[in-house]
Order: C-alpha cells, then structure tokens, then sequence
C-alpha cells in the first residue's frame, strides 16, 4: 500500500506542473496586464511604466517568470498581489474556509440525497422514488446555476423571506453558529442540487446492473435480510464508479462555485478568482490555481487509496 501511494504522488509532480504552467500562460496571453489596470487607473508616464513593468518582473520571458514564480512558491513565498499589495497566502487563507465550508456541506447534502435515491430508484424501478429521482435528476443537471440562485431567493428570501440572500453573517448583528447556518443552508442547496444530477443517475445505473449478479441471488437465496443484500453486497460492489463520479465533481466544487458565491456574496475563493482575472492580478490567480491543483490531486489520490480498499486488485497495480 505504501508503494502505491508513492507511486501516485510522484505521479502528481509532472501533473501539477503542467496545469500550473497551463494556468500561467493562459493567463498572461490574455490581453492586458496588472500595469494596464493600474495605468487605466492613474496617469502613468512612459517611464513610470516601464519601472513598474520592471518591478513587477513583467519584462522577463514567460519561461523565466514562470521558473522564478515555481521557486519562489516551493519555498513558501507567493508572492504580493499587484492590486492591494496583500500578501497571496493571507487573501487565500482569509477564502478557503468560506469556499471549503460551502462546497463541502453541499458535497455531503449531495451524497446524503443522491445515493439513498439512486438505490431506491434501482430496487424498485418505475415506482414513485424512481420517478422523483429521474425528476430531480434531470431539474440537477439541465438547469443553469444562476437560474436555481434566483428561484431560491425569490421564494425563500423575497416570498417566505426566511432565509438571508448575502454574505456569511448579518450585517450588524453578533457572528454566531445559527446566524451562519441560516445564510449557509441555501448555497449550500444550490450546490448540492447542481452535483445531485449525475450523482443519482450513477448510483441508479450502477445498483440496478449489480442486482442482476449471481452473487445477489444467492445472497438472498441463504435467506439474508434484503436490507443486508442491497447494503452489504449490491451497494458496496457499486461504490467504485459512484465514487469515480464524486472525484470528477472535485475540480467543481473548489473552482466551480463561483456563480453561487457571487450570487450570494459569499467570500470564497471562486470569487477571489474571478476578481483577480478581471484586474490581471497574476499572483493571486496562480494561487488560486495551486490551491485546486493541489486539492484535486490529494483527493484523487485519497480515492485511489480508498479504491484499493474496495478493490484489493488495484492497490497490487
């Protein structure tokens, strides 16, 4: 088990540095850069210009800055950011608790719905819980975030008005557990409703395929509970590919959210992407950046682990 895990990890090093590579020449192809934000802002002389562009390291090749950035990020420095002169690793510290607060609670909503559903769904097929599955199913999947965002907050906000619409706490008031749940519980919904689609179709397909295996009649056959069979033997056998679509859906939660954080003001990291792409803010997108490739790698790696828990066979490849 330890050479395998080894072996993923040193997997993971080409891996993250071509994505972080991809993500700093994506990035900087783009039009403008931090010094025509600032120049937009103030009246900048040619000089000026070049100075600034020369502080920033802006005037190096891209190969350059890029193996000037990796060293500086492998020691622990990510640099300031060039619009609020903050340090990378306090503006991400500040998002990753909101964001990771967010897209966990919805993962676990998601699971906690989708693989009692799919089950259902597939023991009993064309029954009321299949029904409902293939419903919400289709509504998870077809339906654009922004759309679910503005139907949860007419009805729960603007018609029941129960719920709160902004930020993570009331504007005023004490910071307190309830307070947080309450401005959580709808966000957090939404995405879970958003990862339910595929999640439910999944579990269905894949239950519904395995209740057809010799080893399920005889299971019954020897008289156990039917709670046990579809337990024990009919889900456990399904949890590979489920779990496979869970590890797909990672990348969405931690970068994928950012709808549903602008939507609702959350202060997640989604957010913190998406306002430093609009001021070319390069060193906060590369953090961004590291903190999703690293994210993603880890938990592929902790479901390979898992894999060869429920498949023996793989932790032997």
């Amino acid at each position: 088990m330890l050479k395998f895990i080894i072996k993923r990890i040193l997997l993971s090093v080409p891996i993250f540095i071509g994505l972080t590579f991809a993500v700093f020449l994506l990035s900087n192809m783009a039009p403008g850069s931090p010094v025509d934000v600032i120049a937009a802002e103030t009246d900048l002389s040619p000089e000026a210009y070049a100075a600034l562009e020369h502080s920033l390291g802006l005037d190096k090749p891209l190969v350059v800055r890029y193996a000037l950035w990796l060293g500086d990020m492998l020691r622990g420095d990510m640099g300031l950011s060039s619009r609020t002169q903050t340090s990378v690793w306090d503006m991400i510290a500040a998002r990753l608790g909101p964001s990771l607060m967010l897209t966990m609670t919805g993962l676990c909503i998601a699971i906690a719905v989708s693989i009692p559903l799919g089950v259902m769904a597939a023991y009993k097929p064309y029954s009321i819980w299949d029904n409902i599955s293939s419903v919400i199913s289709f509504l998870g999947t077809s339906t654009p975030g922004f759309l679910i965002c503005l139907c949860g907050i007419y009805i729960f906000c603007v018609k029941l008005n129960i719920l709160p619409s902004q930020g993570m706490y009331t504007v005023g008031a004490d910071k307190n557990f309830w307070d947080l749940m309450r401005h959580l519980l709808m966000p957090a919904c939404i995405v879970g409703f958003q990862l339910m689609g595929n999640l439910i179709k999944q579990t269905r397909s894949n239950v519904l395929e395995v209740m057809n295996e010799n080893y399920i009649k005889t299971a019954r056959s020897k008289g156990i509970r039917e709670n046990a069979v579809i337990i024990r033997h009919a889900l456990r056998n399904a949890l590979i590919p489920i779990i496979t679509v869970i590890s797909l859906n990672i990348p969405f939660l931690i970068g994928g959210t950012v709808v549903v954080e602008k939507i609702f003001g959350w202060p997640g990291i989604g957010s913190l992407l998406t306002d430093s792409i609009n001021y070319k803010d390069y060193n906060p997108i590369m953090g961004v950046a590291v903190v999703i490739c690293v994210v993603v790698l880890l938990s592929n790696i902790l479901l390979d682990v898992l894999y060869s828990f429920l498949d023996p066979r793989i932790g032997r490849k």
